[in-house]
């Protein structure tokens, strides 16, 4: 069972040739305990065996690698779409997280980039390349905005690219999850708000059309963020 695995992994984390971190050894031993657990126990009951492995993996970045294609594999095998928070979903948010701090942005775009081809495996993963990617991008202005005197094209250009990146996100999320999330929406229009020199109208039309039931967005649409 998972709480078995979680324990087991627990144990020989906190053991004494584990704690020795000049120890490859015991290393590898932990890792080569973590990918069994995680190919033992189902996906949907694994989330916190992979918390595990990725709290030890947060420093070791050839060990993340092997866990990415771990992970890879089990988005594959379920091979159906995940539900909008928690699930294998949270679990794809925190490796993208986790490499996002591990190996930089880059690396965790081009994992995000191999998940998008496959089933969503939950909004959770969207989310979270919302909010790494918005973070960024609120630096980059931060940046941009702290020396108004010295602006150039090329500060522009990538704070421009940066939002370019967060509504790609957006995209892919509300192609996925769009048709029954009104928040989703409400928060990209939003987001297009603040970004945007066109604004939000061309995500409103979106919603109201995609929308199942697209009332309660035009409500809240109107309330928080303004008429069309």
């Amino acid at each position: 069972s998972a709480a078995t695995w979680h324990t087991r992994i627990y144990l020989e984390q906190r053991s004494p040739s584990a704690s020795k971190s000049s120890s490859s050894s015991s290393s590898d031993k932990l890792l080569i305990l973590i990918k069994q657990g995680l190919q033992q126990v189902p996906a949907a009951e694994a989330g916190q065996l992979w918390q595990q492995a990725f709290e030890f993996c947060s420093s070791r970045p050839t060990e993340l690698q092997q866990l990415q294609q771990l992970l890879l594999t089990a988005v594959t095998r379920t091979a159906v779409k995940g539900p909008q928070t928690g699930a294998l979903g949270a679990t794809v948010g925190t490796c993208l997280a986790t490499t996002w701090t591990v190996e930089g942005p880059d690396a965790a775009r081009q994992l995000y980039t191999r998940l998008l081809l496959l089933p969503p495996a939950g909004g959770d993963m969207f989310r979270t390349m919302v909010e790494l990617e918005s973070r960024l991008l609120g630096s980059k202005l931060a940046a941009m905005h702290s020396d108004g005197s010295k602006l150039q094209h090329e500060d522009g250009k990538l704070a421009g690219d940066a939002v370019q990146r967060v509504r790609a996100v957006y995209d892919a999320w509300v192609a996925a999850y769009g048709a029954a999330d009104v928040q989703l929406w409400v928060q990209y229009a939003l987001f297009e708000q603040e970004n945007s020199r066109h604004g939000p109208g061309k995500v409103y039309w979106r919603a109201v059309k995609e929308l199942h039931e697209p009332d309660e967005f035009i409500q809240q649409y109107r309330s928080r963020v303004g008429l069309v």
